[in-house]
């Protein structure tokens, strides 16, 4: 790819390490925000897109200087978070400061970067559920704000009505006491199937920790392992497991549900998390998320949002990585989820 510098008067780039821009690829693509981080050996900038964890090269990059910069956190920050767009948002409190920042989740013992991430409102309106206390060491208590604003004035069970130090929304709470799917102990790196509440799809994992009867578990395609409300042995006969690579092999990448999926090469694979060179980049790096590259002529399932049901298609064109699928007698087009 060609990246040609903004003009100036002596010719020469005029970004700068830390300089805010937008990006893209494409002209048809929409723009992404981020910052400046380094220059390549020609002198082209690599960029790193706002919550991305690296930075890369990209065909049209402009100034910025005027547009939003993510916002910056610091130690003690109320916070949501959540890994993916369809898991529940979990209540924690930012420990290290940072894009991203380190969040620890109530309930939890050890702080993670997050995929997304947002600030708790501190703006309250009459009717809202909220959770309130005076005191940090305190218990929360529910409530419902009878005067909004900033400093809500919240009324709770007792039936009293007044101002507290600490508010917050009410977040669905998922119950910690509910008792595993099946019972008796498991072995470290046996599968199974997990999740948190019965509404939740079954994901499947491997288990990391046998401790006690609730086991560490990581999820295929996660870099982190947790515990989970409910559990069961993965007995299909191995279907489902982690996908394995070999090394040539055409994937597609990302590190967080929110970035573009990126074409590339395995370059090394061990195991189910394979190294792997982007298309027209020179390194090789493991990756949160990756999938095997589909061909024209693939059957696949297909759907644009979480809520909607799968539709089964088959792969009309692959073009620049963008990829368009034909369901029934309909024409191609792309889609959010393949």
């Amino acid at each position: 790819p060609i990246w040609k510098p903004p003009a100036s008067s002596s010719g020469a780039s005029t970004l700068k390490i830390g300089q805010r821009v937008r990006f893209r690829d494409y002209a048809k693509d929409e723009w992404k925000r981020g910052a400046v981080e380094s220059f390549n050996a020609a002198g082209k900038p690599l960029i790193r897109g706002d919550g991305q964890t690296r930075a890369f090269q990209w065909n049209f990059v402009e100034d910025d200087t005027d547009g939003t910069a993510p916002k910056a956190y610091k130690p003690g920050d109320r916070v949501r978070v959540k890994d993916s767009a369809g898991e529940e948002w979990k209540v924690g409190t930012v420990q290290t400061a940072g894009n991203p920042p380190a969040v620890k989740v109530e309930g939890g013992s050890m702080s993670f970067t997050w995929n997304f991430i947002e600030p708790m409102s501190t703006v309250f309106a009459v009717g809202d559920k909220v959770r309130v206390r005076e005191k940090e060491w305190q218990d929360w208590r529910s409530g419902t704000v009878k005067v909004g604003g900033t400093n809500p004035v919240v009324e709770t069970s007792s039936g009293s009505a007044n101002t507290y130090a600490f508010v917050e929304h009410e977040l669905k709470v998922i119950a910690t006491s509910s008792k595993p799917a099946d019972t008796g102990t498991y072995k470290v790196d046996e599968r199974v199937l997990v999740r948190d509440s019965e509404k939740d799809a079954w994901k499947r994992g491997v288990v990391v920790s046998a401790a006690g009867s609730k086991p560490t578990v990581k999820v295929d395609g996660s870099d982190r392992s947790f515990t989970w409300n409910f559990y069961k042995r993965d007995t299909d006969g191995g279907v489902g497991a982690a996908p394995t690579y070999k090394v040539g092999d055409r994937v597609y990448v990302k590190d967080n549900e929110t970035e573009d999926w990126m074409e590339g090469i395995v370059e090394a694979a061990f195991g189910p998390k394979p190294t792997v060179k982007l298309i027209g980049q020179s390194r090789a790096f493991t990756w949160k998320f990756i999938k095997k590259a589909m061909a024209v002529g693939d059957k696949v399932r297909v759907r644009d949002y979480n809520t909607e049901e799968w539709k089964e298609g088959i792969v009309d064109s692959i073009e620049n990585g963008k990829m368009k699928v034909r369901v029934g007698n309909q024409r191609a087009f792309p889609w959010n989820f393949v």
